[in-house]
């Protein structure tokens, strides 16, 4: 059974915000419910859960949780960190629409459609390491806690900067992940012609060139993309290459070291027998005795 949370057992005295601070279980407990959750990891590293995903989150992160999203944050065991805390702001439906539909009359200058948020699962992840949204969150929670006249307003007014400030701080991210996205793509195209060019010119320098990055991207990223560093990867696909030759034809050792792009039949024999433990000739000898 979903455990669904109510605004009822939330809100009180009609308030169309309710702020809190607490510590997140240790177990996993997914809820939904029927109001706006703005929930901020202030200490601590956890993991998000939502819709069968599972993410980390750590401290300087937040989420903004639409009403009916199935999530939790859960602290990690005991041994391994403590409890996770997190700063809430619960605002109910009626209150966020008026917000966004306040929203409205400046989003041209924001420039981030928040209006799909009223008609759809909504949950955004985010960073916050210049601490801009906390300090809002704090503000509206202080104004909660310490009602007096003029905290309406001031609340209100902190909502509205809360979406103006995650609507920059989404964007910004996005174009980071659209950013790197590209450069993955660029470091598999790098793998594709060197698998379909094994032969040739396999150069720092000229693999940047063709992927249009730099060779300091290059040579810093690949390793961490791979597995193993570029010149190691050449090395594999080209030796792959000529153990295929060594065992389907009758190609001399100097031609099949030649059309794998090595200009020194000593340098051939040395990287063959690096990775595969005997030279070319006992390698063809043994491949054909099987």
């Amino acid at each position: 059974m979903k455990n669904i949370l109510l605004a009822d057992n939330f809100f009180e005295n009609d308030s169309p915000i309710y702020a809190f601070f607490g510590v997140e279980r240790r177990d996993k407990n997914m809820h939904s419910h029927d109001f706006w959750e703005l929930s901020y990891v202030y200490e601590g590293r956890g993991t998000h859960y939502m819709n069968g995903s599972a993410l980390p989150i750590r401290e300087n992160e937040f989420l903004l949780i639409s009403p009916k999203t199935e999530h939790c944050i859960v602290s990690p065991p005991k041994e391994n960190g403590s409890l996770v805390r997190v700063c809430n702001v619960l605002v109910k439906k009626s209150y966020m629409n008026k917000i966004i539909n306040q929203y409205r009359e400046i989003d041209s200058f924001v420039d981030y459609d928040f209006t799909k948020m009223l008609n759809e699962d909504f949950c955004l992840q985010l960073s916050d390491d210049s601490r801009i949204v906390y300090n809002q969150l704090m503000a509206i929670a202080h104004e909660y806690n310490h009602f007096s006249e003029g905290s309406d307003y001031i609340i209100e007014s902190c909502m509205i900067n809360l979406l103006i400030y995650i609507a920059r701080l989404h964007k910004a991210q996005t174009a980071r992940q659209q950013t790197s996205d590209n450069k993955n793509e660029a470091l598999d195209e790098v793998i594709k012609y060197i698998r379909s060019n094994f032969g040739g010119n396999l150069s720092l320098d000229f693999l940047a060139e063709q992927a249009h990055i730099s060779r300091e991207y290059l040579s810093r990223k690949f390793k961490n993309y791979t597995g193993t560093n570029l010149s190691d990867f050449i090395a594999e696909v080209r030796i792959e290459r000529a153990k295929q030759l060594l065992r389907s034809s009758t190609h001399s050792i100097t031609d099949i070291s030649s059309y794998c792009g090595y200009t020194s039949l000593g340098n051939f024999q040395r990287f063959f027998k690096k990775l595969t433990g005997c030279s070319p000739s006992e390698y063809r000898k043994k491949m054909k005795k099987q």
